[in-house]
């Protein structure tokens, strides 16, 4: 896998997008995005040179390298939930535990050996109502539970001990965009594009895990609380 660290060069230089692109005139600030957030599959030469020219850096600095592809994918997903009719006469959707469940697959392939598949069972871990219908609101954040069979290799050994910080994060972002696809795929009408998938499991805890469930539990009212992180800018960058 490669990857760039232009989100982590503008941290540390403290420096914003639109000031990148306000001081690089051959760049736009949605190439300059699209670059930080590694969300494109291709980058220009001529990008890298700018950028690389920009901050002062070698194109070794600017980009990271591990000897590992990784792909994830979601099977077996499963929706259950039940409607109520309140006084209102509207619906108010339940989600048990264990009411949205699937399998995850984190396939490893290293350059010089055999791929191997980590396997989880990922699951909806509280009993709480999640959202009204879709005439109302939406469900804008769901937490889930991923957790690993006991096998001979734990993932948990690859991520502290193979995977960067930068690089957790990119595996992170898939687990995520894989669960939030496969959710929408089979229940598109009851949540948005932008759903955010919070994870905990024995590699990772997503700081916003504990929230959401502390919101969902609530018995005042239907649906959650949490929004999406406020220090971001709408670049989607934490500068």
């Amino acid at each position: 896998m490669i990857r760039n660290r232009l989100a982590e060069l503008l941290s540390e230089r403290k420096l914003k997008i639109s000031r990148v692109a306000n001081e690089i005139p051959n760049l736009s600030r949605n190439t300059i995005t699209s670059t930080a957030q590694n969300s494109g599959k291709m980058i220009q030469l001529e990008t890298v040179n700018s950028l690389c020219m920009y901050l002062g850096i070698t194109p070794a600095e600017f980009f990271e390298y591990i000897p590992y592809d990784i792909t994830v994918s979601v099977d077996d997903f499963k929706f259950e939930c039940d409607t109520e009719e309140i006084a209102t006469n509207e619906d108010v959707i339940y989600i048990e535990k264990g009411g949205i469940s699937f399998s995850l697959y984190i396939k490893v392939e290293p350059a010089d050996k055999r791929p191997y598949t980590y396997e989880f069972n990922g699951k909806y871990p509280t009993n709480s109502e999640l959202f009204l219908s879709p005439f109302e609101g939406l469900m804008d954040a769901i937490p889930f539970e991923l957790e690993e069979p006991t096998t001979k290799f734990s993932f948990t050994t690859f991520w502290n001990h193979e995977l960067t910080p930068g690089f957790q994060t990119v595996v992170t972002e898939q687990i995520q965009q894989a669960i939030r696809e496969k959710i929408i795929e089979k229940q598109e009408f009851l949540f948005p594009k932008n759903l955010w998938i919070s994870i905990s499991s024995n590699f990772l805890i997503d700081p916003s895990y504990t929230k959401i469930v502390e919101d969902l539990t609530r018995k005042d009212k239907p649906g959650n609380t949490f929004t999406q992180p406020t220090n971001l800018n709408d670049d989607g960058l934490p500068f």
